[in-house]
């Protein structure tokens, strides 16, 4: 059988950037293979890792090598039966990160934690490049390790950055001698003493959404605890939630209920703040981060007729009214920073600035930022 074309032509990404294919690995390293076939060969449109770093134990390691990444072994096989070449280099450039501990397993809690400061060690050092992607992978290993890493995924996240589990279905899972799906016949001896096929295996990737944290956690902490614990006393300030596309805005996690143009312009506001801006303009402010926060809550019609209705730069009177309102709006439900308005404004009135009054760890942006 001929290898399909999603197999031997350019793949999805359309770029250079690097795409990093992150794998915790137990004693069943089949978890590897299924991975890059799932991701590069099954997907449409084809994700292919240019880079392989599996995490492990010493107790995994020899086999993971043996079975894996051997020349010969399962990797080439793969490479070799879908006609996939970057599969091939993928093996002659993987990184294996070894945790050690004295069992060379994690057969209890301090051996737990010390997997748990690898995880979040690699994940830190894997998200810096900011044109990289990177994909974890937690199906291989023990439940308890793929929850630590997922957690430092959740830390360090991206919005290019994917989560997944791998889903073999029987008689193929944890077969021993199950790597991938061919593209021919392969028959293996089942478990159950019956031939099966590895043609016909279904191997599914289940992409699992998870909290972007990165904003909240630390770039230098010295373990796993200390990461977890500087996130959530970062979290712990958050006092303005705001979700864009979700139209939905929180005072110390009450409901802050706001018509549409107040809260487009409350986004435009917070990101300015999460920015690192220095205020909105009452004077000169153009109307494109409003309109860009209005077309994600109501959709591009909506947008587009109200972009015919208001001025760009947006008028000095429409500014103060829109803020004076979201002032009023949070006072009613008591979103008064330390006592004074939600909206502050400095300098005198022609050139004056309009910003909320809180500071950037006081809100939570959940969302891709606002596209001026």
């Amino acid at each position: 059988m001929t290898a399909p074309a999603a197999c031997v032509g350019a793949d999805d990404a359309g770029d250079a950037r690097a795409r990093i294919l992150l794998c915790s690995v137990g004693l069943s390293p089949q978890i590897v293979t299924e991975a890059v076939y799932a991701l590069g060969v099954q997907a449409q449109p084809a994700w292919r890792p240019t880079r392989l770093c599996l995490l492990t134990t010493s107790a995994a390691a020899p086999g993971l090598e043996l079975a894996v990444l051997a020349p010969g072994a399962a990797l080439d096989r793969l490479a070799l039966a879908w006609r996939a070449p970057w599969a091939a280099k993928l093996r002659e450039t993987a990184v294996v990160h070894t945790v050690a501990t004295p069992s060379g397993d994690l057969s209890d809690g301090v051996e737990l934690a010390t997997f748990a400061d690898a995880s979040v060690a690699l994940v830190r050092e894997l998200t810096v490049e900011p044109s990289a992607a990177l994909h974890v992978c937690l199906a291989g290993g023990r439940k308890s390790a793929a929850a630590a890493m997922a957690l430092a995924v959740a830390l360090y996240g991206r919005k290019q950055d994917r989560l997944s589990h791998i889903v073999v279905d029987d008689p193929y899972a944890a077969h021993p001698l199950f790597f991938f799906p061919t593209p021919d016949a392969s028959p293996l001896l089942g478990r159950d003493g019956r031939m099966i096929d590895a043609r016909s295996a279904v191997v599914r990737l289940i992409d699992l959404p998870f909290p972007r944290l990165r904003a909240f956690a630390p770039t230098a902490a010295r373990d796993y605890a200390e990461a977890i614990a500087a996130a959530q006393a970062s979290l712990d300030r958050v006092t303005l939630t705001i979700g864009i596309d979700s139209g939905q805005a929180q005072w110390d996690g009450r409901p802050l209920p706001l018509p549409p143009a107040l809260m487009s312009w409350l986004a435009v506001l917070a990101d300015d703040l999460v920015g690192g801006g220095v205020g909105v303009a009452r004077v000169g402010a153009s109307a494109l981060c409003f309109l860009s926060a209005y077309r994600r809550l109501r959709g591009d019609g909506a947008a587009l007729r109200l972009s015919g209705r208001i001025a760009d730069p947006l008028d000095a009177e429409w500014v103060e009214e829109k803020c004076s309102r979201l002032v009023a709006a949070a006072n009613r439900i008591g979103a008064r920073p330390r006592g004074g308005a939600l909206v502050a404004r400095t300098g005198r009135r022609a050139n004056a600035r309009y910003r909320l009054a809180l500071d950037p760890a006081e809100v939570l942006w959940i969302g891709e930022r606002l596209a001026a």
